[in-house]
């Protein structure tokens, strides 16, 4: 029973703080960092896969930068946290002053609420990317 729990532990921490969702033939990262930095690689032994990524959060630049990778061979999704503000609450607001780059390239992306978060959602494969959220809080 003690083992059991401390799996159960482990799997709400990377499934949920950590954001690693893998359900059936969909993958998905969904990382609750917010401010905080991590480094995170996890390993699925039923179908030899992993998924891992690099998240750190520039306060003064208000960036958050992304480094992805996984051998998971179908698309899937990006679901990241934005750090709270006065302004990032206002989702309107939030969708004119943000800017989502994959490898560079400016990527399209869609919005979702829940509770009190905002969250941007990102269509995405896994080969090895760099995702860049930048967010234009000084405009009005």
């Amino acid at each position: 029973p003690l083992r059991r729990q401390r799996q159960m532990c482990i799997r709400d921490r990377y499934e949920g703080y950590f954001g690693i969702r893998l359900r059936g033939d969909r993958l998905s990262l969904e990382p609750k960092l917010g401010r905080d930095s991590a480094r995170i690689h996890v390993y699925f032994p039923a179908n030899d896969g992993f998924a891992a990524y690099d998240y750190s959060f520039d306060e003064a630049e208000n960036t958050i930068t992304l480094l992805y990778n996984s051998n998971f061979p179908l698309d899937g999704l990006l679901k990241i946290l934005i750090p709270r503000s006065e302004k990032t609450g206002k989702k309107e607001w939030l969708k004119r002053n943000i800017e989502v780059q994959i490898d560079g390239q400016q990527k399209d992306f869609r919005l979702e609420t829940r509770n009190n978060d905002l969250f941007i959602l990102i269509d995405t494969d896994f080969n090895n990317h760099t995702a860049t959220i930048s967010l234009n809080l000084n405009d009005s």
